[in-house]
């Protein structure tokens, strides 16, 4: 997923990694188990994980402003 120029990618171990050209430019890390999803809408970052978590975040200062735990 791309947030403007930066690529994001989830990892196994809960990490959303943030990315420009082929160099990781900083992370977030939140959940605790895979990161399944990430997508962009408006003004926001959502992010799933294997952890039953959504955080939302907002897209330019990747603040946490919403979370939820579907367990």
């Amino acid at each position: 997923m791309f947030n403007g120029n930066t690529a994001l990618t989830g990892s196994i171990t809960g990490e959303v990694y943030k990315w420009n050209g082929g160099s990781i430019i900083g992370g977030l890390k939140n959940h605790s188990k895979l990161v399944d999803a990430i997508t962009v809408h408006g003004d926001n970052l959502y992010t799933g994980g294997r952890d039953s978590k959504i955080f939302i975040y907002d897209k330019t200062s990747y603040a946490i402003i919403g979370q939820f735990d579907l367990t």
